[in-house]
């Protein structure tokens, strides 16, 4: 670990401490088989051919780009090629998914790994922007990792653009482009002929149709709310007896979300809100059914009233849910005039459809003063800013 210098560790410098049979962290002990079969699985993913082209890159460039089809791991992998590089100075790497204690995690009301002991920082985009009002990110961190971006939080305000939009934004002389593939599977996409009102009965058949006509793989069916995902689950519990069918959303407990990624001999099915479309990736899925709703924020600055809509996913994130099969199906209950004409392209930024009044204070606290002339990615309509500051005025 001694011969690692920022800036110019290599992969194969990497390779050759992780092929160690010492632990990486803790002096004395060893690695586990477990680790080594980890490890096998890390080298076979598509993203690990790359990383010393991505070092490089890394050591060039103040910002990376980085796009990725789904299967190639960036999430896992990005960071801990990352980690070596940066080890000399002992700074934390900023990113994403909770797991372990050199890996700590940080969630409203729950964080786990000692703040000192941990090297990969994960954490929601939340946690991330109250770090930056209190510590200096710039010697607390050395590289943040924006995971998921095409979210838009507001947060992370950062997804729906080109790649060429983000090198503009960031500054081509010191930003560059980083492009994965995945697994590149085939997936066959099939619409609806015309619209029905009657979606959730026409994926229930299809469930159904798949289950007794024995196709191989599991299915994920989404919805637009936590209610239609119980509803749902009962009604097929009581048709299907013999599949076993789950629900998913954020704030199932961790206990009853670990069931998805059991295996089941009985086929699974899982009922999910929109949080299967990016943050959780199901083994074993084949057939995936989207309904094309979402619920949606939404801000009426003149009424002072802010609301959760149902509207129709973006063709982003329905392309974001057929990358969530292996090469089977996914079948949209909606027209293919309606997807290219009733969706947007891109997710709308949740800056433009939200009280600003939390994020103006949180501006500010970061010695942010004049709102107003901040360098936004989308910079919300001036009536926003000035409701926002209004209510803090008024508070």
């Amino acid at each position: 670990m001694e011969d690692l210098k920022r800036n110019k560790t290599t992969a194969a410098q990497a390779i050759g401490i992780e092929d160690s049979k010492d632990h990486l962290f803790r002096p004395g002990k060893k690695h586990t088989v477990k680790y080594f079969e980890l490890l096998k699985h890390r080298r076979a993913r598509p993203v690990s051919s790359r990383r010393q082209e991505f070092l490089d890159a890394y050591h060039q460039y103040q910002v990376i780009v980085l796009s990725s089809e789904t299967g190639s791991e960036e999430t896992t992998q990005m960071p801990q090629f990352i980690l070596f590089n940066e080890w000399e100075k002992q700074r934390k790497i900023a990113c994403a998914q909770p797991h372990g204690e050199e890996v700590g995690y940080a969630v409203r009301f729950d964080r786990k790994g000692h703040q000192m002991k941990a090297k990969l920082g994960y954490m929601t985009d939340g946690m991330l922007t109250e770090v930056a009002k209190t510590d200096s990110i710039s010697n607390l961190y050395a590289y943040i990792i924006t995971d998921e971006a095409h979210e838009r939080t507001l947060s992370t305000d950062t997804a729906g653009l080109t790649q060429e939009e983000f090198v503009s934004y960031f500054g081509s002389e010191k930003t560059t482009h980083f492009a994965l593939s995945g697994k590149n599977q085939p997936v066959q996409i099939t619409y609806l002929k015309e619209s029905v009102l009657a979606v959730f009965s026409v994926a229930l058949m299809i469930v159904k149709d798949i289950h007794d006509k024995e196709r191989d793989g599991d299915i994920l069916v989404f919805f637009q709310s936590v209610q239609e995902v119980y509803e749902t689950c009962t009604l097929l519990r009581k048709e299907i007896g013999d599949l076993n069918v789950l629900p998913l959303y954020s704030q199932l407990p961790e206990s009853q979300k670990d069931l998805i990624f059991q295996t089941s001999t009985q086929g699974k099915c899982v009922c999910a809100t929109n949080i299967a479309e990016a943050s959780i990736t199901i083994d074993g899925i084949v057939h995936v059914i989207d309904l094309g709703k979402s619920k949606q924020s939404g801000n009426n600055p003149r009424m002072g009233l802010e609301a959760l809509l149902t509207g129709p996913i973006s063709q982003a994130a329905a392309r974001q849910r057929a990358g969530r099969t292996k090469p089977r199906f996914y079948y949209r209950l909606y027209t293919h005039k309606s997807f290219m004409e009733e969706m947007r392209p891109s997710n709308q930024p949740q800056i433009l459809e939200s009280d600003m009044a939390s994020h103006i204070l949180q501006l500010k606290a970061m010695g942010f003063d004049d709102v107003a002339r901040f360098d936004f990615i989308d910079p919300p309509h001036p009536e926003i800013l000035l409701d926002g500051l209004q209510d803090l005025i008024f508070m």
